[in-house]
């Protein structure tokens, strides 16, 4: 465990002595710390307008999805301005883990950036306690993957991207299969529950994406029905869009 709480601490050192050279280097070349193109401006104000969603809503968030329904009353001016010239809206902060407490809160950032955390610790740990080199060049594989994870949310949206998505649950679950200890976990009965506590929770979670995904086709259905002028059908499934969202 210390070589593993080493390895993260000196990481850590290194990630911040890198940004500090970053921040640096951008000082001296375009007089400003902070980037100052269009995108990273952008950017920036989006970090700032989602930080007072997450503080306005910060136990429970504003729930699944709704960052882009409720972001526009957070815009500042800038965005105010942006969006309105271009006609958009903006669907993802660009930061997992800032839009995880957007949507869901203290409780909903503790348990994504505890997952993260949890995979890194144990793939470290495994790779200072395996005795095989196979074992440990995979155990090195896992932290890189994850902590590329990891760095990339902190600019972008990975984990709300279906593909990438996959691909990290994909990775967690190797790594608890391959490095799981063979101690018994115990004979408690929540224990023996979980696997069928789990299994509920995904199908309650399965039949609430599907009704979503079914309420969106219904709405693009909608609105090309509107748009030929067909509107007793837009009507129709519109409403019944409504009733799956």
């Amino acid at each position: 465990q210390r070589g593993v709480l080493k390895t993260i601490g000196i990481c850590g050192v290194g990630a911040l002595v890198a940004l500090a050279c970053i921040f640096g280097v951008q000082q001296v070349r375009a007089n400003s710390a902070a980037p100052n193109d269009l995108s990273a401006f952008l950017r920036i104000n989006s970090l700032w307008s989602a930080s007072r969603m997450a503080i306005a809503y910060p136990l429970f968030g504003t729930g699944p999805g709704n960052f882009q329904i409720d972001n526009a009353r957070y815009w500042s001016p800038f965005e105010q301005d942006w969006y309105a010239t271009e006609r958009k809206l903006n669907t993802h902060v660009h930061n997992d883990l800032l839009e995880t407490a957007v949507e869901t809160g203290v409780l909903g950032t503790a348990c994504h950036a505890g997952l993260i955390l949890l995979l890194l610790f144990k793939s470290l740990l495994a790779y200072f306690s395996s005795q095989t080199p196979e074992r440990r060049r995979f155990a090195l594989t896992i932290a890189g993957l994850v902590t590329a994870f990891a760095i990339d949310g902190l600019t972008g949206f990975n984990l709300r991207a279906p593909v990438s998505a996959a691909l990290f649950f994909v990775i967690a679950g190797m790594c608890d299969g391959v490095f799981r200890s063979a101690a018994r976990l115990g004979t408690h009965a929540w224990y023996r529950a979980a696997p069928a506590l789990l299994t509920v929770a995904m199908l309650v979670v399965a039949v609430a994406e599907v009704s979503t995904f079914a309420s969106q086709v219904m709405l693009l259905q909608g609105r090309g029905a509107a748009h030929w002028k067909d509107y007793a059908a837009a009507d129709s499934l519109l409403a019944r869009a409504q009733r799956f969202a």
